[in-house]
């Protein structure tokens, strides 16, 4: 929980907002901000798009964008992120999209694989990809400690 912590206290020290759009990590993301009294000072929501349906009516993500690039994407993981900050209005917002396992997994995006992006009122958005290794439950914790670590990075950058 410490990450998550860090978070709080940053978000909270500098007046942010921030919101999620979690596919693969399933809300635990959005389950860790929020067990920290507190949280609802930064904390605006989040939405868990597991279907392609969601990613598009709730998140507003372009058909073709997953259509052209597949749900496990830079693409679609920007899309969600910067969907995330326009439907909640919030200063940030991250996304996370990726094959958790065991099964689902191709040649080309093998289980492990976890696209991620950071959405921001005032900066670009970043994207990168990650390949985490072990179980369902390890390739969700390293996703969601690899963002979180990322996001306290770049807030305390501003």
């Amino acid at each position: 929980m410490q990450v998550a912590e860090t978070v709080h206290k940053i978000f909270i020290s500098k007046n942010f907002t921030l919101s999620v759009a979690e596919s693969c990590t399933g809300g635990t993301i959005a389950a860790l901000l929020t067990q920290i009294a507190g949280s609802s000072k930064y904390f605006l929501g989040g939405v868990v798009s597991y279907s392609n349906a969601a990613k598009e009516n709730l998140l507003k993500v372009d058909k073709l964008i997953l259509k052209n690039n597949g749900p496990v994407s830079k693409e679609v993981a920007q899309a969600m992120a910067e969907g995330s900050l326009k439907v909640f209005q919030s200063d940030y917002a991250i996304a996370t999209t990726g094959v958790a396992g065991p099964d689902g997994g191709t040649t080309s995006t093998p289980v492990g694989t976890v696209w991620m992006s950071i959405a921001s009122k005032s900066k670009s958005t970043k994207t990168w990809m990650i390949q985490a290794q072990g179980n369902r439950q390890d390739v969700v914790q390293t996703a969601v400690d690899t963002i979180l670590k990322q996001l306290v990075e770049e807030v305390s950058a501003t």
